[in-house]
């Protein structure tokens, strides 16, 4: 039997679609993979890093 209860770590990497503007997660995803499909509108886009939020615009926003 354990001595200890465990834990572990995940890095979670969030993700706008250009085209639908939708979010999605994906928990330990390799960081040197730019391009990604949206599981909501089924198009590819490119992803760089972004170590702040700094929001897509939809098309109507200003």
């Amino acid at each position: 039997m354990d001595k200890y209860s465990k834990r572990s770590v995940e890095r979670l990497y969030h993700f706008q679609c250009i085209h639908c503007h939708k979010w999605w997660t994906i928990g330990d995803a390799p960081e040197d993979k730019e391009e990604w499909w949206c599981p909501w509108c089924g198009k590819s886009g490119i992803f760089k890093e972004n170590n702040g939020f700094d929001g897509i615009k939809k098309p109507n926003e200003e």
